[in-house]
């Protein structure tokens, strides 16, 4: 009778505390997420990208913010507020993925391409399996690489 009380009780102040809650909602100060850019934030994203595009850093599967940072002779601290406040990323995984997925749209669409299977291709842009490649893949496109393949291998053979 003991615990059936203290579990009634339990279940009585969970269920006030519940409905003081929803009538007293928690006020969240307005305020911007993010501070605003340092002066030569630009100029390292600049940098970054120029990295990205044109050596295609985001392609080594074992990249890391720190071997960012040695390449662009910056701190980390810096290339990772340059990563969120700049470029507006989540964090670096989020950044070097976005990368990773744009190549591997470009070879999935390409008939040179076309021969090699889905995982050469993911390990190709840096992916270090096939697993996270699906996922980060889904994420940027809303759809599988495979799908995302035969939707535009089917789109070239009706033009």
């Amino acid at each position: 009778t003991i615990k059936v009380a203290c579990a009634l009780a339990a279940m009585i102040g969970m269920g006030l505390a519940v409905r003081y809650r929803a009538a007293n909602p928690f006020k969240i100060p307005l305020k911007e997420r993010r501070p605003a850019p340092a002066a030569g934030d630009d100029m390292l994203a600049e940098r970054l990208l120029r990295l990205f595009r044109e050596e295609a850093t985001f392609a080594r599967p074992e990249l890391r913010v720190a071997d960012l940072a040695r390449l662009l002779g910056e701190a980390e601290y810096k290339v990772t507020l340059c990563v969120t406040r700049s470029l507006g990323f989540r964090n670096f995984n989020h950044l070097t993925n976005h990368f990773r997925v744009a190549e591997a749209k470009r070879r999935l669409t390409s008939p040179a391409f076309a021969h090699l299977p889905i995982l050469t291709i993911a390990l190709d842009c840096g992916f270090g399996s096939i697993g996270p490649f699906n996922r980060a893949f889904k994420a940027e496109t809303g759809m599988t690489p495979t799908d995302f393949r035969n939707l535009h291998s089917t789109h070239r053979h009706q033009c």
